[in-house]
């Protein structure tokens, strides 16, 4: 899996990067064609963050996969992760930090790259699921032995009787629209939060939303 998931990045990066040039220099492109092209950028995409999720659930498996650890404010990276993902979404997105300095200074320690991977997920998990228009939350908190971040979203929710397995591979939720991804997204969000010495938990009420909690050690 690994050696497949490597090999197929490659010409996929190639087909997405010949893509966007096209679209960009193209000057005689009719709308259509455009609006074609900019489909098939975006399932090229996907691809690449598909097999980007294969190659880190491989290496997850036979103990090679590399995260790093390193001390972490964790407000400047939700900050980065909300304006990132302000970048892309259609909905608002409230970003809330604790209103004592003390906390808004707390540091973890963590992988910042795999840190905004993984909120930028959750996020995106919450946008997909989750009706036009209705807000996301990011927020940070903090526990007796933990901080915490939840991404708090008002969708369709997740069967009480799912929560057991909404993190394993390949899972989709019973209830879950049609085209809403491979079902990897939450395995591979798990595989990084438990890398940095972490966890990760949900609670789901059907058609009232969604919480998922990642909790970082002090």
């Amino acid at each position: 899996m690994s050696a497949v998931s490597h090999e197929l990045r490659t010409p996929l990066t190639i087909v997405q990067g010949y893509l966007n040039r096209t679209v960009k220099r193209g000057d005689n492109l009719t709308e259509a064609q455009v609006r074609g092209l900019r489909t098939a950028e975006e399932e090229s995409i996907r691809m690449r963050r598909l097999m980007d999720d294969l190659l880190d659930l491989s290496r997850g498996d036979s103990g090679k996969l590399s995260i790093q650890s390193e001390p972490v404010r964790l407000a400047d990276q939700l900050e980065q992760v909300a304006d990132l993902a302000r970048s892309t979404l259609q909905r608002p997105l409230h970003l809330e930090l604790p209103a004592a300095v003390e906390q808004r200074d707390a540091i973890a320690q963590a992988d910042p790259g795999r840190l905004r991977q993984v909120l930028l997920d959750l996020i995106e998990n919450a946008d997909k699921y989750s009706p036009a228009d209705r807000p996301i939350r990011l927020v940070m908190r903090e526990e007796p032995e933990a901080h915490a971040i939840d991404v708090i979203d008002q969708g369709i929710g997740i069967p009480e009787d799912e929560l057991d397995t909404v993190f394993d591979r390949f899972h989709r939720a019973s209830n879950a629209p049609e085209r809403t991804g491979s079902g990897l997204g939450l395995s591979v969000v798990k595989l990084l939060v438990e890398g940095m010495g972490g966890s990760i938990s949900v609670c789901s009420r059907l058609g009232e939303g969604s919480r998922f909690t990642v909790q970082l050690p002090r």
